[in-house]
C-alpha cells in the first residue's frame, strides 16, 4: 500500500506551498527549500515551472530509462519488476568522486493522478528482505531513499509546475560539504530534465495514468 507514502509527499508539498520554509537557493529557474529534521537527513524540495504539458512531464520523470539523462551522479538505473504499469521496483547506482565510496539503492516508485487533476509520483527504498534486493557490492555503500517524489500540476495546456521532494540517507561517512552539495543539487536536476525534454532526444514510452484518482483523507 503506497497511500501513506503519497500522503507524506503531499504533506511536504502543502507545507512548501504555505511558505512554511525559507528559500535556500534559486538557480536555473529552480527554487530550493531545505526542511531540517531533528533526527534524520533534511528533506530537500525543488519547485520549477516546465514548459511542457503535465502528462508529458509526468511520464518523463517516472520513466526509469530517462533518468540517467537528467539525474546528477546517476550512472545506471534499471527496472527490476512491475506491480502494474504505474508501480515498479528499480536499482540505481550512483558515482561519486574518489576517495568517497560509491552508492547504490533499491527503490519502489508509484504514480497516480489526483482528484484535482495533479499527478503524484512517490518513491522509497525497499527493505533488505524484499524481492530482488541483493547485498551491496564490495566497495559500495547502500544508500536509503527515505522519501522521494514529484507533485505535478497543470498551469496551462503547454506548461506545468513540478515540486520535487527528496530525503536520502547516504549512510557511511561523507564530508559535510559533499552532503550539502548533493542535497541541494538533487532538485536542481529539474532544470536538466527540462532541457532534455526540450531537446526531444528521448520520448518516454510510459503509458498515461488510467487508475482511479487519489483523494487524500481529510
Amino acid at each position: 500500500n503506497m497511500d501513506p507514502l503519497f500522503l507524506r509527499v503531499l504533506r511536504t508539498v502543502w507545507a512548501v506551498q504555505r511558505n512554511a520554509f525559507p528559500l535556500t537557493i534559486e538557480e536555473g529557474g529552480v527554487k530550493v527549500y531545505t526542511i531540517d529534521q531533528s533526527s534524520a537527513p533534511s528533506i530537500v524540495v525543488g519547485v520549477m515551472r516546465m514548459d511542457h504539458p503535465l502528462d508529458v512531464v509526468s511520464r518523463y520523470l517516472f520513466d526509469t530509462s530517462c533518468r540517467t539523462e537528467w539525474e546528477d551522479h546517476l550512472e545506471h538505473a534499471r527496472v527490476l519488476g512491475s506491480f502494474n504499469q504505474h508501480a515498479t521496483t528499480q536499482y540505481s547506482r550512483y558515482a561519486v568522486r574518489w576517495p568517497l565510496a560509491q552508492r547504490d539503492m533499491y527503490t519502489v516508485s508509484a504514480r497516480m493522478h489526483m482528484c484535482d487533476g495533479a499527478h503524484l509520483i512517490a518513491s522509497k527504498s525497499l527493505r533488505d528482505t524484499d524481492e530482488h534486493v541483493e547485498p551491496p557490492a564490495r566497495g559500495r555503500i547502500r544508500a536509503a531513499l527515505l522519501l522521494g517524489g514529484f507533485h505535478i500540476t497543470s498551469i496551462s495546456r503547454a506548461a506545468c509546475q513540478v515540486i520535487s521532494v527528496n530525503q536520502v540517507d547516504l549512510n557511511g561517512w561523507l564530508p559535510l560539504s559533499a552532503m550539502n552539495s548533493l542535497g541541494v543539487n538533487s532538485p536542481l536536476c529539474l532544470a536538466q530534465a527540462n532541457v532534455c525534454m526540450h531537446s526531444g532526444r528521448h520520448q518516454s514510452t510510459t503509458p498515461p495514468v488510467t487508475s482511479p484518482p487519489f483523494t487524500p483523507p481529510g
